[in-house]
């Protein structure tokens, strides 16, 4: 595959087990790397890396229909979250300005925000400090507790890059399964 821009990888640790997932391969804007992870319940937890770079805007609303769809998130049996850079900013999450992602991302939104239970995560500092800009955002599904936040928003911490590390701690409830007992 050529590549199109920063790349993206999940690291986890050897004691959970996971089917990598292969990206659709029409998606010619954003790269992504995505892995299937099984809960107790049986439910399944799709983990999505995601780099969409800020040049390439005409494709990333479909691209980004084209990932929701082919990963069948829509399921209530799949919960999931898509972290990385979006190269999104906006004010709401303290960037200086709007651009244009931002309006893309707005947009996909408000159309798919009930249809795949999504929730929006952004950082208490920036980012991309050299930029002061708020651009790595996680999509999740709204069933997943975020622990660990600053007013709700994720913290981060120094890395060897122009970029900080994005950490945060979740929490999935479990489904129990509920016996009938008749008499």
């Amino acid at each position: 595959m050529d590549s199109k821009g920063g790349g993206t990888a999940i690291l986890i640790h050897k004691r959970y087990q996971f089917k990598i997932i292969e990206s659709p391969s029409n998606l010619e804007t954003i790269e992504t790397t995505s892995i299937n992870m099984k809960l107790a319940d049986g439910r399944d937890l799709i983990l999505v890396a995601i780099y969409a770079p800020k040049q390439k805007n005409s494709t990333f609303s479909a691209e980004l229909s084209t990932l929701f769809t082919e990963l069948g998130l829509e399921s209530p049996n799949k919960l999931y979250l898509i972290a990385g850079d979006f190269n999104a900013k906006h004010i709401d999450w303290s960037n200086n300005i709007n651009n244009e992602r931002d309006s893309l991302l707005r947009g996909w939104l408000d159309s798919n925000e009930l249809a795949y239970r999504i929730q929006l995560h952004h950082t208490a500092s920036p980012s991309f400090p050299r930029g002061n800009s708020y651009i790595d955002l996680i999509l999740s599904d709204a069933r997943i507790q975020f622990l660990n936040t600053i007013d709700d928003k994720l913290h981060t911490i120094p890395f060897n890059s122009d970029y900080v590390a994005v950490v945060t701690d979740i929490h999935i409830p479990i489904l129990r399964s509920t016996r009938r007992v008749t008499k």
